[in-house]
């Protein structure tokens, strides 16, 4: 039996494309697993929106069967697709630039951004994707910027005990990225990470300080 922990392999907020990937791990057998989750506290106390999305896990050993299933079953022919479609309108940077970031793209989309490549007779292959993979796992290695004001309001926070300066600090200390390849890593830079956990141990010790000097006043 295979003992590998499932891991997020696809985030989709369109319940449509969850169903037709799930479908097509079904047909050929590949196990997997399904949440619909709101991203942490993270975004959300640090200045961005959290979206609510499908969450797709599998075992990190069937991450490169998956994308050969999917892309197997989002084989496309041009003529087949609708005049309108919007991929048809865009250059050949921004096809390109939709390669690059795989991750962001549905296998329907990433396939027809390859065929209408190939169609204007611009170069298309195995080693340029592997390339584009490449360098698209550096930039999602790079840690995410933290807006300092949000950094000065969780430090007063947790000076004073609130739940908000807790969560800040455990969102920065503990945050990780999940890439598209399996791997984990640190949302944050060092330098925040260090500061979320002092910000965190100091909110959790001024909230007993606060609740011990409550508790004081009735004894």
């Amino acid at each position: 039996m295979n003992q590998e922990e499932f891991t997020t392999f696809k985030k989709t907020p369109e319940l449509e494309e969850a169903e037709r990937i799930v479908s097509v791990f079904r047909e050929f057998g590949l196990e997997f697993e399904l949440a619909d989750n709101v991203p942490s506290l993270a975004p959300v106390f640090l200045g961005d929106t959290p979206t609510k999305f499908i969450e797709i896990k599998i075992r990190p050993g069937d991450f490169e069967w998956a994308k050969e299933l999917l892309g197997d079953s989002d084989e496309v022919s041009l003529d087949e697709v609708p005049a309108d479609y919007y991929l048809l309108e865009y250059s050949n940077e921004e096809l390109y630039e939709v390669l690059q970031k795989e991750d962001e793209w549905n296998e329907f989309d990433l396939n027809l951004a390859k065929k209408l490549l190939q169609s204007r007779g611009k170069p298309v292959n195995e080693q340029m994707i592997r390339t584009f993979q490449s360098s698209r796992l550096e930039e999602l290695r790079e840690p995410e910027k933290v807006r300092k004001v949000w950094i000065v309001a969780g430090l007063l926070l947790a000076l004073v005990g609130g739940f908000l300066g807790i969560a800040i600090g455990w969102a920065l200390w503990q945050n990780r990225n999940r890439l598209p390849n399996g791997e984990k890593v640190w949302t944050y830079s060092e330098p925040d990470r260090k500061m979320g956990k002092i910000m965190f141990y100091l909110g959790v010790g001024s909230f007993l300080l606060i609740l011990y000097l409550r508790i004081r006043e009735f004894l």
